[in-house]
């Protein structure tokens, strides 16, 4: 089975933003450092095997961590608690992106 590339972009005026992401309701997770292409836009691609994962937004400053709620703007987000669910297939999906705005400042 293919790992399939896919982007997340979290826009948002921070020092650090985390992704977190996870496969099932009790499976592995995943802590992923984002970076920052420019100020306010933070960036990274991870490489998921076809599935359905979790994830969340961590973002702070130089003391605090903040959970910050993904809120997918291009509308294909589906929820489960404080986690976005995002399918990934490798049928229909070579590349994906996953963009987030949050209005915080941190």
């Amino acid at each position: 089975m293919q790992r399939i590339s896919v982007d997340f972009e979290m826009h948002c005026e921070a020092s650090r933003v985390y992704l977190v992401v996870g496969s099932g309701p009790v499976g592995a997770t995943t802590v992923v450092p984002m970076s920052q292409a420019q100020p306010g836009e933070w960036n990274v691609t991870v490489q998921l095997f076809p599935g359905i994962y979790r994830y969340r937004y961590y973002i702070g400053n130089e003391s605090t961590l903040t959970y910050y709620p993904p809120a997918d703007i291009d509308g294909r987000e589906m929820r489960l608690g404080m986690d976005a669910l995002r399918q990934v297939d490798q049928q229909t999906v070579l590349a994906d992106e996953v963009r987030h705005d949050c209005d915080a400042t941190i």
